[in-house]
């Protein structure tokens, strides 16, 4: 149930109205957590993965013309902290260097329980 204050917010900012629908829609009202059409990237065989957080794959494309071979998959969370738990939760990834722009593996570190080393 949303408060009164929420409402308030959303009717003052529509987009955070479909910000929520869209969270809605995509966890099937709060019952999943996980796209089941998301592939782990950690599971694959990558020499060298970069992952362009909110770039859409068909802009991209269009707009690259780097050499060798681009794949699009579907992320296991649409938005960066869904990826963050769905992707580091309780593992050790010594061989994995994650670089991101926004704070979130860091705010979820404790909940994720993910093995961090910084340099």
């Amino acid at each position: 149930m949303y408060s009164l204050e929420q409402i308030t917010k959303g009717i003052k900012d529509p987009h955070k109205i479909a910000y929520e629908l869209n969270k809605i829609g995509y966890t099937r009202g709060g019952y999943r957590q996980q796209n089941p059409k998301g592939v782990n990237f950690l599971k694959e065989d990558w020499d060298n993965l970069i992952i362009l957080d909110a770039c859409r794959y068909d802009y991209f494309k269009r707009c690259t013309d780097f050499s060798g071979h681009l794949e699009y998959r579907h992320s296991l969370g649409s938005a960066t902290r869904q990826f963050v738990r769905e992707n580091f939760k309780n593992k050790t990834l010594h061989d994995t260097v994650y670089i991101g722009a926004n704070t979130w593996f860091l705010k979820l570190q404790e909940e994720i329980n993910a093995e961090v080393i910084r340099l």
